[in-house]
């Protein structure tokens, strides 16, 4: 039975974004099976948590925890190609990711192509800047909240990214539900 991963930002009391998470959870199972997310029960917490919660396809959750949130540095990313990887739901079985992860070299982080394309890296969706604006790749693995919402609010666009194209861009963000636009930027002479 898969099991699945949600990961939710708690800062200073407040869930981010829940309702997108919400949607990811109700994609994952389909919209007849709910598991409850936490909505206020942090009201009272000072600072950044990651709240992660472990659901299997039953919508039973088998793990929750809670923890301090301390951003880790990304200064170089590595371009990785596999073609067969599906991560199209968070799943909490990450072994592909981490064959991929493994083969990064010096850099910090990967980032992956499928068929061609920019994907995500090993944890984060992507955002690229040049002087057109900010784009995402259009076919990420996992679509995330983050990026979700930044779509929405249309401060993104998606389009497809090649790694040809990195060239025409001047900065590279990594963003996913605990990391802002803007707190994680790479640039781009620092994607090898």
């Amino acid at each position: 039975m898969n099991t699945f991963i949600e990961t939710i930002k708690v800062t200073d009391g407040h869930v981010n974004h829940l309702a997108y998470h919400e949607q990811r959870v109700h994609r994952t199972l389909g919209q007849f099976i709910k598991i409850p997310l936490p909505d206020s029960s942090f009201a009272h917490t000072k600072g950044t948590f990651k709240h992660r919660i472990v659901y299997n396809s039953l919508g039973q959750i088998i793990q929750q925890s809670t923890t301090p949130y301390t951003l880790r540095p990304i200064q170089s990313v590595h371009l990785i190609s596999c073609d067969t990887i599906d991560y199209a739901y968070k799943y909490e079985d990450r072994r592909t990711l981490n064959q991929l992860f493994a083969q990064r070299d010096a850099a910090d982080d990967i980032l992956i192509v499928k068929e061609g394309y920019l994907t995500d890296s090993s944890y984060c969706n992507l955002v690229v800047e040049n002087a057109e604006g900010l784009f995402t790749p259009l076919h990420p693995l996992l679509p995330g909240t983050k990026r979700q919402y930044l779509l929405d609010q249309q401060i993104i666009q998606p389009r497809l990214i090649r790694p040809e194209d990195l060239k025409n861009y001047t900065t590279l963000y990594l963003i996913n539900s605990m990391i802002e636009l803007g707190e994680l930027k790479i640039p781009i002479t620092a994607c090898k």
